[in-house]
């Protein structure tokens, strides 16, 4: 017998569960004396809308996994990304001290905002909002000291640990573009094809997948390439024995995001590919330590490992 579908709720029933789900979360950031809450609503069409503040604490939350979780950069699955407090003896439970940034960022919060309202006032594309938004996030990283992550996080309904309806996550641009997965995929797959046989620096390309439909945690990759809007990088997937093995490979990561010069380089070759040079991320299939070549594909010049 078939399982008997669930009814879509309404948008009263809608509206009441999103209430219970911030009355929950407000007593939540009470127990664990969380005073900055930073919360934001997704709509179906991939814009986001600034729903509410709490006082003092920017909480950034994500799932982690991945490469970055790999290299350390981020927790484990469901844990938070990144804590700014202002107050020098805030710090929530179970938070990295690295994770912690002990500046005043009420400026941030307010431009962040006024860059939201202004966005949606003025009728632009929704893709002006999220760069200014990930251009703070960024800063927010760089006073953290984590420069090697890309202010890339996720949708938060993928996560069981946030209410569902809640986004708190900076979408990338590509999530204004709204067309059916499978097209999308197809098309992407044929250019991987175009670009396998250009053979310019990349031995074996596996996959390129938009951001918006793959759970990247469930991919078997080694390495990847994310052209961002003013920069460039690329992430390897590295196991902790390469990482003994090569104890400079995470400083060589931090110099690939802050140099900037590797993005016209990127984005000139992705441009014959008519892929938009902010949305598209590149999973590349390359053993160690032929990952150098992946490298050189970013930057020829300087950027390949020295082993």
């Amino acid at each position: 017998m078939a399982e008997s579908i669930a009814p879509k709720p309404t948008k009263a029933e809608i509206r009441v569960r999103q209430s219970e789900d911030l009355a929950q979360l407000r007593k939540e950031m009470e127990e664990h004396q969380l005073d900055w809450y930073l919360v934001m609503n997704e709509t179906p069409h991939g814009q986001v809308e600034l729903m509410d503040f709490e006082k003092c604490l920017f909480h950034i939350c994500g799932e982690g996994g991945g490469v970055d979780q790999a290299l350390g950069l981020v927790p484990h699955k469901g844990n938070p990304h990144l804590f700014i407090t202002r107050e020098k003896d805030d710090k929530p439970p179970d938070v990295p001290d690295y994770w912690l940034v002990r500046n005043n960022v009420a400026d941030l919060l307010k431009e962040c905002e006024e860059q939201m309202t202004k966005g949606q006032r003025a009728g632009l594309s929704s893709n002006t909002p999220y760069i200014r938004m990930r251009r703070i996030v960024t800063m927010l990283y760089y006073r953290a000291g984590v420069e090697t992550v890309a202010p890339t996080l996720k949708w938060i309904n993928i996560s069981p640990e946030i209410p569902r309806g809640m986004c708190l996550s900076v979408p990338e641009t590509s999530h204004a573009e709204v067309i059916g997965r499978s097209e999308r995929i197809d098309r992407l797959q044929r250019r991987l094809k175009e670009l396998s046989r250009a053979g310019e620096f990349i031995s074996s390309l596996a996959t390129i997948a938009y951001l918006l439909f793959l759970d990247e945690t469930k991919l078997e990759w080694r390495a990847r390439l994310f052209v961002g809007q003013d920069k460039c990088i690329l992430f390897t997937n590295v196991d902790e024995d390469f990482k003994q093995k090569n104890p400079t490979i995470t400083r060589h990561f931090g110099e690939l995001q802050l140099k900037l010069s590797p993005y016209d380089a990127a984005v000139s070759y992705l441009a014959r590919l008519s892929v938009k040079p902010y949305s598209v991320r590149l999973f590349a299939s390359c053993s160690m330590p032929s990952h150098r070549r992946c490298h050189r594909f970013i930057s020829p010049s300087k950027t390949a490992c020295k082993q």
